[in-house]
Parts: C-alpha cells; structure tokens; sequence
C-alpha cells in the first residue's frame, strides 16, 4: 500500500513554496522596489495555494485510506473469529498448513484424535505430530498445495 506523505512532510512541502515564493518575490522587486509588499503577498498566496491544495487532499486521501484500512482488519478479525468458531464445534478434524506444512490452525476435533492439544501442533510440520501418517500424509499435502488441485 502507497504512503501518502506525513503532515511534516506537508508542512515542509508548505514552508518551501513559501521561501520559493520570497525568492521570486524578491527577484521580482527589482523592477518596482517602492512597494514591493502587495506583489509579495500575492504571489506568497499563489504558491502557497498551489502547494496547499495538492496537500490537503493528499490528507484527504491518507485519512481515507486509513479508514479503509481499519474497516478491512476489522473485517478479517472477524471472519477469523467466525472460522474459528465454527471449526470449534465441528466433530470433523480440520487443520490450515503454511507451505512447508507446519500447522498453523488444528480444531479440538484433530487435535482430540491426535492426542495433542490444539496449541501443540502449531508451528510443527506434520511428520512431528503424527511420524507414520505424516509421511503418508506429506506428500499428498505438497501435491495439493503445488497443484492447487484437490487430492483424495
């Protein structure tokens, strides 16, 4: 996800244009040093609006996203919970695998007929948690997960 910038970032972009502004301001003031004090001003002003309203829409966009952010971790969290629940309450042994196939979700269920405790199993590949049918098992495992194809 992109980065929008920080507000002292903005600030800084905002202090630049202002100084660039002066520069110009004060190149400018050669041709009508009487009163130089109305040009500087308004070109102060252009500068400073054209910089500042890139960046408050930038702050528009960060907050958004932000918010967005939020709202989908908030989602996830919650989809976790209701897996989790459900595969709880389930009499069917299920368990998650990373790649290398180390447990990373074991239901009551498994855990109960592999007389592990569900926490036992996470982190370890599954030839740890069961020797003989992990090697039966582990193969089918890397075949379903390098196919994406079920196996049986």
């Amino acid at each position: 996800m992109h980065e929008f910038p920080s507000r002292s970032q903005m600030l800084l972009a905002a202090f630049t244009a202002a100084a660039l502004a002066a520069l110009i301001e004060w190149a400018w003031t050669s041709a009508d040093a009487a009163n130089p004090l109305p040009r500087i001003l308004a070109t102060s002003a252009l500068v400073l609006t054209c910089a500042g309203v890139p960046a408050l829409l930038l702050a528009h966009a960060r907050e958004r996203t932000r918010r967005e952010r939020d709202a989908a971790l908030r989602s996830a969290g919650d989809s976790s919970a209701l897996r989790d629940a459900l595969m709880d309450v389930t009499p069917v042994g299920f368990a998650f695998f990373d790649r290398n196939l180390r447990y990373i979700h074991v239901n009551t269920a498994l855990a109960a007929m592999n007389g592990l405790p569900a926490g036992g199993h996470l982190g370890r590949h599954v030839t740890e948690v069961m020797p003989e049918l992990g090697r039966l098992l582990a193969p089918r495992l890397e075949r379903a997960l390098g196919t994406d194809a079920p196996v049986q």
